[in-house]
């Protein structure tokens, strides 16, 4: 039995468009599992992994900032109770000194550039070299592809960052 929102987004779907939204949707995805897992049960589809999800895991599996453990249920018979034991299933990439230092580099102008003041300058240099006004961004570990745009992000405003930190370094 279908829910009755589901049935009204069907009817409204084909009166709008004229098409069903199941035979058109391919591919689910999203950067958090409770919208992605929203959608599918609307569409009635298999949940399929999350593209960015995954990059997002590997980014950080290999830069050593994440580890992927898995938590187990053990007795524990001194106390006749189930414990939660959490286990390291993969561990993080080993971090080298000069990866350490590439991290710390990336984070440093992007904290610098958090004011509003800063951030305004920033859009300064921006606008005349044509380079799109991306806000920088400082560290949130709560969503899932932030560390894909994080490391988007800085690259393209890596030659913005670099022109206004030398006309501070000429100061």
């Amino acid at each position: 039995m279908l829910h009755l929102s589901l049935k009204r987004s069907k009817v409204v779907f084909k009166a709008k468009y004229d098409i069903d939204i199941r035979a058109v949707t391919r591919f689910t995805m999203s950067d958090t599992t409770p919208s992605a897992r929203n959608v599918v049960d609307h569409i009635d589809s298999e949940l399929e992994d999350c593209s960015m999800h995954l990059l997002n895991l590997c980014i950080g599996y290999v830069l050593g900032v994440k580890n992927n453990s898995q938590t187990n249920g053990v007795w524990n018979a001194a106390c006749h109770s189930w414990d939660k034991v959490v286990a390291i299933v993969t561990p993080g990439g080993y971090l080298e000194e000069e990866s350490v230092d590439v991290i710390q580099k990336l984070r440093n102008p992007n904290k610098h550039f958090r004011s509003p003041k800063q951030r305004n300058a920033l859009k300064k240099i921006q606008k005349p070299l044509s380079y799109p006004e991306l806000d920088p961004m400082v560290d949130k570990v709560v969503r899932v592809a932030y560390t894909c745009k994080r490391i988007r992000r800085s690259v393209v405003n890596y030659a913005a960052f670099g022109s206004l930190l030398s006309v501070y370094e000429r100061v």
